[in-house]
């Protein structure tokens, strides 16, 4: 059975004239096709979603997709992030040692919950990639989305 992989949209407040001039929610096409591809079913999840509408979202998906904002490739400035994976991960497990990721911090984790286990480290020390103890959770600070049509392992992160 394929996984259902939940994707938080964005907001954007402006009023549009092409859309009856209301303001409107959306994501980028690259994470509806990136977790297709993967073999998930994504669903958009409203960003103004109440609590309560969440929780019973958070019930009924596989998969928690978070997407971050509108920032420029490192690539483009030869700031590209190489990471350096733990030992004994499903991170490692997907990419070995060490991989190049598309990272575009302006703000990154600074402390870790004592339910995560971090497992992949930028050159800079930021931590990009944790996992959680007791419970069955990944989660990267990078793009995968954008990066699967390059770097097939990247699909194994989004279902």
């Amino acid at each position: 059975m394929q996984p259902i992989i939940g994707i938080i949209g964005n907001f954007n407040g402006a009023l549009i004239p092409e859309h009856a001039n209301l303001p409107i929610s959306y994501i980028g096409q690259g994470y509806l096709d990136a977790v297709k591809k993967a073999g998930g079913i994504p669903v958009i999840i409203p960003p103004k979603s109440s609590l309560e509408s969440i929780s019973a979202l958070i019930g009924r998906i596989d998969g928690l997709l978070l997407p971050g904002g509108k920032d420029i490739d490192p690539y483009f400035y030869d700031e590209e992030p190489s990471l350096k994976l733990g030992e004994d991960n499903l991170i490692q497990d997907f990419f070995g040692t060490s991989a190049r990721v598309n990272s575009f911090h302006h703000q990154a984790l600074k402390d870790i919950s004592s339910e995560l286990i971090p497992v992949a480290y930028s050159s800079d020390g930021i931590v990009e990639a944790a996992v959680g103890k007791n419970f069955n959770f990944l989660g990267v600070q990078w793009h995968p989305e954008t990066l699967y049509q390059d770097h097939e392992n990247s699909l194994k992160l989004l279902i």
